[in-house]
């Protein structure tokens, strides 16, 4: 497959690059989570 000129659309939405992003965004929502509830608490 020949990359088109302007790379970066294809390096940035390979399914690969999507998953991890995506595993990234919901690991960093579980610890925003997790934080939120512990300051709540802590009052």
């Amino acid at each position: 497959m020949v990359p088109c000129l302007g790379g970066s659309p294809t390096l940035f939405a390979t399914p690969g690059y999507l998953r991890f992003l995506g595993a990234l965004m919901a690991f960093a929502g579980v610890i925003l989570c997790v934080v939120a509830y512990a300051l709540w608490h802590l009052g």
